[in-house]
């Protein structure tokens, strides 16, 4: 893990062990760079890339003043660098991206803050980790911000482009595909409605299909549909129906044959206001079957490494925007659909405020 203590950025072992401050300056901290994974904002998530050959990259800022740089470092804390040419190529702000496929860099992004996409006049970067060289990339990609996502081979970009909700912006809003070097394929479109990059898995593990969503209006409110788009044929499918009106996050299967829908709802989902839950559902691409599996409240969830379980936590139901009903944890199998309460002395149901609440991870 990468944590604060005492007044140092300290690379240590989650059970406390082998603690490594980082000489990076005693008012220097972790830039506080957030980003979304199934809707749920995570402090620091693009502020740190833990790379395939044992290394990581973190943006740091200084205080006081904001400055803010690159560094790369070993995993035990060694070989501490600060990167040159990306730190001096910094903007108001900064998003660290992805590892490049090769490992010999990574790609990040920079440039004036703005509350719509979080970066307004992006600048797109490739760095190496050696910092030998660096080059501006991907100049052809307009209003994604830091929405952009790699493919599983690394071949391809997917990434949400937002122009704004004028007549004319909105034909261009959606997920739209290029390749590693920023050259459109395509844009994701049905019926002349906009589609978005899926919130949380976005390619398949196949690679052969990307994941989008739209919404839909229906007697009972916006509907929220899914659909996928294929390669090469560029063809969009649409999902069938899952019994619900969103659903609050959407990830792939390792088969990437199906998706798993969790925590379901009977309209729209806001960051604010959860509607009644409805549970979960897996849709079968291949056949279009649709199994619906029990509902735990509105929880948070985490994928076991083999995915064949959820664990289901911090579930509860909103009675009042000030407090809410925390219920025992559930571990759901998903090839039975059986379920299994657990940790039930660690949370009562007693009420608790909507600011509480803990993070679940799951070991391999």
């Amino acid at each position: 893990m990468i944590v604060r203590k005492d007044e140092k950025i300290t690379l240590i072992n989650p059970d406390g062990t082998n603690a490594a401050p980082l000489d990076t300056g005693k008012d220097t901290s972790l830039d506080l760079s957030y980003g979304f994974r199934n809707e749920k904002l995570i402090p620091y998530l693009r502020s740190i890339l833990w790379l395939s050959n044992g290394k990581m990259v973190f943006l740091a800022t200084e205080r006081p003043g904001g400055k803010k740089s690159f560094y790369v470092v070993n995993l035990d804390g060694s070989e501490l660098r600060k990167l040159e040419l990306p730190s001096a190529a910094i903007l108001e702000t900064t998003r660290l991206l992805f590892e490049s496929p090769d490992g010999s860099g990574f790609y990040w992004v920079t440039g004036s803050r703005c509350d719509v996409l979080g970066i307004c006049s992006e600048k797109y970067y490739f760095s190496n980790l050696d910092d030998s060289a660096q080059q501006e990339v991907w100049q052809a990609l307009e209003n994604a911000g830091d929405k952009v996502y790699l493919s599983p081979s690394g071949q391809y970009l997917a990434y949400s482009a937002y122009y704004g909700e004028a007549p004319a912006d909105k034909i261009r809003n959606g997920c739209y595909l290029a390749t590693i070097a920023g050259e459109p394929i395509a844009k994701m479109e049905s019926g002349g409605l906009v589609i978005f990059c899926n919130k949380g898995d976005r390619w398949s593990p196949t690679e052969d299909k990307i994941l989008g969503y739209g919404w839909k209006g229906s007697d009972k409110g916006p509907q929220k549909y899914f659909v996928t788009w294929s390669a090469p044929s560029g063809e969009i499918t649409r999902l069938p129906g899952y019994n619900a009106g969103d659903c609050y996050s959407a990830e792939w299967m390792p088969d990437g044959q199906r998706i798993f829908l969790t925590v379901c709802v009977e309209t729209l989902t806001t960051l604010s206001v959860l509607d009644k839950s409805l549970g979960q559902r897996m849709i079968n691409i291949e056949d279009s079957d649709v199994i619906e599996y029990p509902d735990f409240g509105n929880c948070d969830y985490v994928l076991s490494p083999d995915a064949q379980w959820a664990f289901f936590y911090g579930c509860k139901n909103l009675p009042d925007s000030n407090s809410v009903y925390a219920y025992p944890s559930q571990l759901l199998n998903l090839n039975t659909g059986e379920a299994y309460p657990v940790f039930a002395n660690f949370v009562s149901n007693q009420v608790i405020p909507v600011s509480e609440g803990w993070w679940s991870f799951w070991v391999p």
